[in-house]
This record gives C-alpha cells, sequence and structure tokens, in this order.
C-alpha cells in the first residue's frame, strides 16, 4: 500500500492536473469501515476478558477446595494429600487441553506414574482429573461414621468440582469457537479497497508527497488496530503452524495474550503453601456441648441454649 502511494504521489507531481476523487463518498465509507473494525476489535476484547474471568474462578475455585479439604477432613491425610495433587494438577491439564498440547512432565511434577498412565491414554485430561477427584472424596461417604456431617461436605466440594467442569467447557467454547472467518475476511478486504483508493483521495488536499506520510500513518493506525482484534480474540494463544487445523505437539506460539502458565504456577503456589499450613494445623481443638432448654411462657416456647458448664476439650481436628 505505502508502495502504492508512492507511485500515486510521483503520478500527481508530474501531471498536477490530473482529476482526483473527490466528495464525500470516501468520507461515509471511511465511517462505516471504521465502525467495522471498533466492532471487530471489541468482539476480540470480549473474548479476552470472558477467558481471563474463567481463569480467575478457576484460581478462586482451587483455592476453596483446598482450604476446605485441610480444614474439614480430618483423620484421612490421604484423602486430602490427593485432592491437592489432583488440584494442583488440573490448571496444567486445562493449559494443555486448550492448546492441543500433552506434556506428561509437567503432570508428573505431582502426580504419580499411574495417574499419568491414566491421562496419557484421556482424551480430555482435565476432564479426567475431575473425575478423579469425584473418586476421591467419595470416600468421605463410603469411610463416614458421621454421614449427615460427612454428606454435607461431600456436597460442597462435589458443587466445586462441577464448577471445575463447568469451567473446561467455558474455556473450550472460546479456544474453538472463533470470530466468522466470513466477517474477519469482509473486514480485511473492504480495508485494503479503501486504503489502496486514499491516496487518489489525499491527492487534492495536499502535496503529493506529504501525503504519502499522511497515507503511512493512516494505514497504520488502521491496519495495527484490525491486527490487534486478530491477536486478542485467542486468548490461550496463536500457534505458528498448525496442521489440520490443530497445534502439533509441543507448539510455540507467536503470542500469548493470557499468561496461562503463571496463573497455573501461582495456583500450585497457593495450594502448597495451604498443604504447608495443613501440617502445622493444631492436633487439638476446644469442643462444645450444648445444651437446650425450652421454656413456655403464654403458650409459647422459646428455645434458649447454653453451653455454661457443659464445655470440655476434645481431640481432633473437628472437635468444633
Amino acid at each position: 500500500n505505502l508502495l502504492v502511494s508512492v507511485l500515486v504521489a510521483s503520478f500527481y507531481y508530474r501531471y498536477p492536473g490530473m482529476p482526483t476523487l473527490t466528495g464525500p463518498v470516501h468520507t461515509i465509507t471511511g465511517s462505516f469501515m471504521g465502525l467495522l473494525i471498533a466492532f471487530r476489535t471489541n468482539t476480540g476484547y470480549e473474548r479476552f476478558w470472558e477467558a481471563r474471568k474463567v481463569w480467575e474462578q478457576i484460581q478462586n475455585r482451587c483455592r476453596n477446595m483446598a482450604r476446605i479439604i485441610a480444614n474439614y477432613v480430618v483423620g484421612d491425610d490421604q484423602v486430602v494429600l490427593r485432592v491437592m495433587q489432583i488440584l494442583t494438577a488440573y490448571p496444567y491439564a486445562l493449559k494443555q487441553h486448550l492448546r492441543g498440547q500433552r506434556n506428561l512432565e509437567e503432570m508428573r511434577r505431582v502426580l504419580g506414574e499411574r495417574d499419568v498412565a491414566l491421562l496419557e491414554e484421556s482424551s480430555n485430561m482435565p476432564q479426567t482429573l475431575c473425575m478423579m477427584l469425584s473418586l476421591t472424596i467419595r470416600k468421605l461417604l463410603v469411610n463416614s461414621e458421621s454421614g449427615i456431617e460427612n454428606q454435607y461436605l461431600w456436597e460442597t466440594l462435589d458443587r466445586h468440582i462441577q464448577e471445575l467442569v463447568t469451567h473446561i467447557g467455558a474455556s473450550e467454547r472460546l479456544a474453538t469457537t472463533p470470530v466468522p472467518l466470513s466477517y474477519s475476511r469482509h473486514t480485511s478486504r473492504f480495508l485494503s479497497i479503501w486504503t489502496l483508493t486514499f491516496p487518489f483521495f489525499m491527492a487534492s488536499y495536499c502535496n503529493p508527497f506529504i501525503s504519502v506520510f499522511a497515507y503511512g500513518f493512516v494505514c497504520w493506525a488502521l491496519f495495527g488496530t484490525e491486527e490487534v482484534g486478530h491477536i486478542i480474540e485467542e486468548p490461550f494463544g496463536i500457534p505458528r503452524s498448525r496442521k489440520n487445523g490443530k497445534p502439533e505437539g509441543k507448539e510455540e506460539y507467536t503470542s500469548e495474550n493470557l499468561p496461562l502458565l503463571r496463573y497455573c504456577e501461582a495456583i500450585k503456589y497457593d495450594i502448597e503453601e495451604v498443604q504447608g499450613q495443613y501440617n502445622l494445623l493444631p492436633t487439638t481443638a476446644p469442643q462444645c456441648t450444648v445444651s437446650y432448654m425450652t421454656i413456655t411462657v403464654d403458650n409459647e416456647e422459646e428455645m434458649f441454649v447454653s453451653n455454661g458448664d457443659q464445655d470440655k476439650w476434645g481431640q481432633g481436628r473437628d472437635s468444633v
């Protein structure tokens, strides 16, 4: 386009009396083109920000599950550590799933060989990890002596697992549903035609060679804005090369709009911190025995709670 502008400027410098493009046509079409580019960029930013909110929810969900499992599951350290291991592996698995990658070394950092072998056979690693979580917390019901308390705990943890599965679907929707190609192509073609005719329009307003610099600035602004829309519409990264529409193996990405690896490391660090605090939690906690007294006043019953001299100390983190 810049070469065309130089040729047009040279032509009008050599033949200053030649007609130029005038009138409102170029101005009107320029306004329409600006709306197309603005809509294109806004659509890309909405996808980018939605992806960021999904990963924020993933971070919060993993932290909450680690906190709950560390504080309310008592007497079964294997279940606690198992859940924390799977939670640590989940964001790494989701990152790879969204990019079509399969890096089992990341999984071996937190999981055993048996789990890694199971993930190797899986077509959806984060979903498989959610299944592992469900199987692990099921032990809370199977080994329960006080069923009603563990029932509430199991339901709470299961709701968190359901949300993790929901986050997989939300991320897949963003990764596999790009902006319609027809709209993207129409915007690019219209922008190319408009910029090619722009030098003929500028020649009637200023010196032909000054118009070259103005044309260069206009092209930089318009094409740059359009390219920003193309980049941010892929929040999980754009691979350098694709085979049959999918990234190959350990693909390098030209851009990483969301630093997924940094999010994964942050979740890993937070869970490890919770695990360290779990190992330091006291093994004794105050236990209070509550007594109830019902008093009838004017045929109306009121219940009072008193724990006065009934307080006592018990063993275990669940003695509250």
